[in-house]
């Protein structure tokens, strides 16, 4: 998806210089995280865990834990009655079963730290944006009282 949209911006970038000169720019960075690029990060990652939850979880449900047995008994459709069936090398599969959810699990931490990561520096951000911009509202509104109060002196002087 991030893919999709960087060169859904750089091919933005390329047709806005065609038609404007090679000077302007549309984008500062198309690749650069903010923006609709921030979002659609942020949802792939959502995604891409909720894949990975939707994944274990399935595994666990269709086994009722991630060791598989070695028998299961089963009634299924061609067998007449209750039949043994045993699961060919059961403790090779218990171990790459652990290996593929740890390594799944491991995903996840990491998806949520980054998710975690991108929102905190965007309010970090947002914040020193805000009073940044709260202080040069404050430095702008005292020259101009300053201004004011000037030509309110100068009016009176004459």
């Amino acid at each position: 998806m991030v893919v999709l949209h960087v060169a859904y911006r750089e091919e933005r970038e390329r047709k806005y210089k065609a038609k404007h000169g090679e000077e302007t720019r549309l984008y500062d960075n198309p690749g650069q995280k903010h923006g609709g690029l921030w979002w659609t990060y942020l949802m792939s990652l959502f995604l891409k865990t909720a894949f990975e939850v939707t994944f274990l979880y399935m595994l666990h449900y269709i086994y009722d834990t991630f060791r598989l047995p070695r028998k299961v008994q089963c009634d299924v459709s061609p067998c007449p009655n209750l039949v043994d069936c045993y699961i060919a090398r059961p403790t090779e599969k218990t171990v790459f079963t652990y290996f593929m959810v740890g390594a799944s699990v491991m995903c996840i931490i990491l998806n949520l730290c980054e998710i975690f990561y991108l929102i905190v520096a965007r309010v970090v951000t947002m914040k020193q944006r805000g009073s940044v911009h709260t202080n040069t509202c404050a430095k702008i509104e005292s020259k101009a009282l300053k201004l004011h109060s000037l030509t309110e002196l100068e009016s009176v002087r004459f």
